[in-house]
């Protein structure tokens, strides 16, 4: 297990800190997206969330809060955005 912070895609301060089953040089896109499923049922703020080139994949974002987000070269094939909001985000 390791910790890993997402950042706000502003400030660059720290949203939270996710603790992921990843060894620590593991790419960076597999860390954001097992923080993003982290957060997800911890139910942490991914508002404004810096998400650029993660690896959401089949991930569940249903009803997520991804409002402002930077998800810019993003890996969502496959991912559940069903009544996820996304107003704002990139």
């Amino acid at each position: 297990m390791i910790k890993f912070d997402i950042v706000n895609r502003f400030t660059e301060a720290v949203q939270f800190t996710a603790e992921i089953d990843c060894d620590d040089s593991e790419l960076t896109s597999i860390k954001i997206g097992l923080a993003v499923k982290w957060g997800i049922k911890t139910r942490a703020n991914l508002a404004g969330a810096n998400l650029a080139g993660a690896d959401l994949a089949g991930a569940d974002l249903a009803g997520a809060d991804l409002a402002g987000a930077n998800l810019a070269g993003a890996d969502l094939a496959g991912a559940d955005l069903a009544g996820a909001n996304l107003s704002g985000a990139y």
